[in-house]
C-alpha cells in the first residue's frame, strides 16, 4: 500500500511503506533545490536500484543502492564537470571504473574513491598526476562555484550550527567540492585533514586572500551560489558578523569572522578564524541580529570587566562598547542599537 511521508523542510515521500518508514519502490523529493530519489527502499534507506537526482547543477546518480550509499554498478554525471561509470562500494568509486573529468580520462581499477595507481604514480617526465593535481589549479571563486557540493556545504554549515562542533568555513567549503573527488561529508578522519592540510599547501597565498577578502565583506557564499542572500553585515575592529539566507534549505546562517588589521592571513601567515555560529528558520531584523552578536560576546566582555576593575564600572561599559562594536568608519554600531535606529530601518 502507498502512503505519504511528509518530513522536516517540506521533504516528501510517496510510494510503499513498512513498519512507517518508506521500504519498497517510492519517491523522494526534495523542493528548495530540486533534488529527487526514485527507486527502491529497504527500512527507510535507499536499497537496490534507483536514480538519485542532487539537485541544481550537482549531478545526477542512476544504479544500485546499499544501505542508502551508492553500491554497486553505476553512473554519475555532472554535465560540463565530471561523469564516472562503473562499480561503487560505501558511495565511493571501487572496482572497475571510468572517470571523465572535464577532458581528462581515467579507466582503470578505482580503490575507495582513489584513482587507478596508473596515474597516482610519478611519470618519467616527472608530471605527478595525482587526484589533487587533478583537480586543483587554481582556487577563484569561479573554480569553487563549479566544483561545489551544494547539499553537502549546507549540511556540514547546519550540523556545526546545531552542535559543539568547531569548523573553518573555508575547509568546509573545500571539504564538500571536487577538491576531494572521495568525498564524504561524515568522514572526520585525520587522514581527510592531512590532505586538506597538503591541498592548502598547494594554494596561492594571493588565490588564499582573494578567498578571504571575500569572506569578510560576506560576499563568498552568495558568489559560490545565487541561492544564497546576505541579510545584514557588521564589520567591527576586532571581527566581523553577518546573516546569510539561503534559499535552498529556508534556513538563515550567522556567519563570524575573526579579523588581524583587516587582513584575511596574519602576520604568522596562519588563516583567521571563521565558521558558522548559529542557524534558524526565523526570519531575523537587524536589532534582533545585533542582539545576537551581543549574546555570543558576553563572555568575552564578562573577562574585560572583571580584568579591568581598577576602571570605574560605567567607563568599563563605554570602553568595551567603543571597542567591540565601532566600525572601521568610526561608527558605533552599540550606540544606533540603544536608540533604536535599527528597529526604525527594519
Amino acid at each position: 500500500m502507498k502512503k505519504t511521508i511528509n518530513f522536516p523542510d517540506e521533504i516528501k515521500y510517496f510510494g510503499e511503506v513498512k513498519k512507517g518508514k518508506p521500504h519498497g519502490k517510492g519517491t523522494l523529493t526534495y523542493p528548495d533545490n530540486g533534488g529527487k530519489y526514485e527507486g527502491q527502499w529497504k527500512n527507510g534507506k535507499y536499497h537496490g536500484k534507483g536514480k538519485l537526482n542532487y539537485g541544481g547543477k550537482q549531478g545526477e546518480y542512476i544504479g544500485e543502492f546499499k544501505n542508502g550509499k551508492c553500491d554497486g554498478y553505476g553512473e554519475f554525471k555532472q554535465r560540463g564537470v565530471q561523469k564516472y561509470s562503473g562499480n561503487w562500494k560505501n558511495g565511493k568509486y571501487h572496482g572497475q571504473g571510468t572517470l571523465k573529468h572535464y577532458k581528462e580520462v581515467y579507466s582503470g581499477i578505482f580503490k575507495n574513491g582513489e584513482l587507478p595507481s596508473i596515474y597516482l604514480e610519478p611519470k618519467e617526465n616527472n608530471i605527478n598526476q595525482t587526484k589533487n593535481n587533478l583537480v586543483m589549479k587554481n582556487l577563484s571563486i569561479s573554480t569553487l562555484k563549479k566544483k561545489i557540493f551544494l547539499r553537502d556545504l549546507l549540511t556540514r554549515m547546519k550540523d556545526i550550527s546545531d552542535s559543539s562542533i568547531e569548523g573553518n568555513l573555508i575547509d568546509e567549503i573545500l571539504l564538500c567540492s571536487e577538491f576531494f573527488i572521495d568525498y564524504d561529508i561524515n568522514d572526520f578522519s585525520e587522514e581527510k585533514y592531512d590532505s586538506l592540510i597538503d591541498l592548502y599547501k598547494k594554494i596561492k597565498k594571493t588565490d588564499l586572500i582573494k578567498i578571504y577578502n571575500n569572506l569578510f565583506d560576506g560576499k563568498l557564499l552568495s558568489k559560490i551560489a545565487s541561492g544564497f542572500e546576505l541579510i545584514f553585515y557588521f564589520e567591527f575592529k576586532r571581527e566581523c558578523h553577518y546573516l546569510i539566507f539561503s534559499k535552498y534549505n529556508k534556513t538563515y546562517f550567522h556567519i563570524y569572522v575573526l579579523k588581524d588589521k583587516n587582513k584575511p592571513i596574519s602576520k604568522s601567515n596562519q588563516l583567521i578564524y571563521n565558521c558558522v555560529l548559529n542557524a534558524t528558520k526565523r526570519r531575523l531584523n537587524k536589532h534582533k541580529f545585533f542582539e545576537l552578536i551581543m549574546k555570543f560576546n558576553e563572555s568575552v566582555e564578562d573577562r574585560f570587566m572583571e580584568e579591568n576593575k581598577s576602571i570605574d564600572y560605567e567607563e568599563r561599559e563605554k570602553i568595551w562598547e567603543e571597542v567591540s562594536y565601532t566600525d572601521s568608519k568610526g561608527i558605533n554600531h552599540f550606540d544606533l542599537y540603544k536608540d533604536g535606529k535599527f528597529k526604525q530601518k527594519t
